[in-house]
Order: C-alpha cells, then structure tokens, then sequence
C-alpha cells in the first residue's frame, strides 16, 4: 500500500532539479482541476496559472514578469485555502523559489483533497475504529499516491514534458 511521507517526498524532490520538481508539482495541481468547486474568476484563475507554469516549465525559461503577476493573483485569491488553488500556489512558487518543499506541498495538498472526499464518501470518524486504515487503502487516495511515485521516477529518467501534458484536462487545450 502507498503511503504518503513528506519526508521521504521531500528527499526525492532534492534529487531532482527545478524544473523536475516544478513539474511535478504542476501534475499534482493539475489532477486536482476536478476539486475545484469555485466562482469562475477563480477557476480561471487557476487554469491561467497552470498554462504560465506549463509553458515556462517546457521552455525552461525563467518565470516571466506574468508569471509572479499570477503567482501574487493566486496568494491574494480569497479561495486560497481551497486545495486546488493552494495547490497551483505551490507549483507556482516550486518555480519561481525552486524549493522542494513548495513542490511537496502541492502534493500534499492533491493527497488532502481526495482523504476528504474519501472521509465524506465512506461516512467515518476519526475514532472508528481502522477508520484511517480504510481511508488510506482507498483505491482514490492509492491512485493519487501511485501517480505521484510514478511521476517523480519519470522525472527522474528525464522524461519532463510526459509527465507535464499527461495531466492536462480538456478545459488546458
């Protein structure tokens, strides 16, 4: 079973360069589209910032004057405590700071979302008991986790622009 270790996390995400790591973070947003239950100003809001961050990341250029532009749009969102965006606010910042643990994150933040939707689906308490056992074993949560892993061994064979246009959604084109 796939487990969710920042620790851990954050040490893969050091081997990898910027770049890698941003990409990483922007799949982890990415995937986290559908959650993002929001006024349409922030939905594009989001969609805007990813699309900066994709064209960036495969460039490999440095952030632009637009991208910081959306990077403060994002942190001054009254949405920003919702998954989604404060997940995109990471894979900005992963970008902009080249921090590994901005990267993180978002991962966690794409892990957080779908424990929620899973805590709500199956009706448990935290004191149920193997109630966390059940949430984590989730087939949800086991995916999220999977692809993450999956993600960050794909970076790592430097296969950069798969992991970047295998999580664009519909609403991206």
């Amino acid at each position: 079973m796939e487990l969710f270790d920042e620790t851990v996390l954050i040490s893969r995400l050091d081997a990898l360069a910027s770049r890698e790591r941003t990409a990483f973070a922007l799949a982890c947003a990415r995937r986290l589209q559908p959650f993002l239950h929001s006024d349409s100003q922030t939905e594009a809001l989001v969609r805007e910032s990813l699309a900066l961050l994709e064209t960036s990341v495969l460039e490999d250029a440095p952030p632009p004057e637009s991208l910081l532009e959306v990077l403060a749009r994002v942190e001054d969102s009254p949405e920003l405590d919702a998954d989604p965006v404060a997940s995109t606010c990471f894979a900005l910042r992963a970008w902009v700071h080249g921090a590994s643990r901005e990267a993180a994150w978002a991962a966690r933040r794409a892990y957080d979302a779908r424990d929620q939707v899973v805590w709500e689906e199956l009706g448990l308490q935290f004191s149920d008991p193997g109630a966390e056992e059940r949430v984590l074993a989730h087939p949800l949560i086991q995916h999220e986790l999977r692809t993450q892993r999956e993600d960050l061994s794909a970076l790592s064979a430097g296969r950069i622009r798969e992991v970047i246009l295998a999580h664009r959604t519909a609403s991206d084109d």
